[in-house]
């Protein structure tokens, strides 16, 4: 499974969480947010760890799309089959709407076409 994130509406930033609970000893440090896997509005920290979205304002459209990124690699599965993965919201945005993240997963090894894709679904 391959985490996804798409930012919208109110979030502007996530983080993601490398080495999340359960057990950190498990967990690849090549966890992080993939470049190659990135949508137009989304750009990522030197580590890879924050997706920022650019500020955008109520009036443009892709503020409800175009957030898409991928994580670079598979969830690690812990005893029993566990599949776990953690972000942390960084920052929101200052626009009047309660919406704005979508956490899913995919059993598809994503490509760069995916993230270019205007929703997550």
């Amino acid at each position: 499974l391959f985490p996804v994130v798409e930012l919208s509406g109110k979030v502007s930033s996530v983080k993601f969480i490398a080495g999340a609970q359960p057990p950190m000893e498990l967990v690849s440090a090549r966890h992080a947010f993939d470049l190659n896997l990135t949508s137009r509005h989304v750009q990522l920290s030197e580590d890879g760890l924050t997706a920022s979205r650019s500020q955008l304002s109520m009036a443009d459209s892709a503020i409800w799309c175009e957030g898409i990124v991928f994580v670079s690699a598979s969830i690690p599965l812990f005893d029993g089959g566990l599949a776990y993965f953690q972000i942390r919201v960084g920052s929101l945005q200052e626009v009047a709407t309660s919406e704005g993240l979508i956490l899913g997963v995919t059993s598809k090894i994503p490509d760069a076409a995916d993230a270019q894709k205007t929703n997550a679904k």
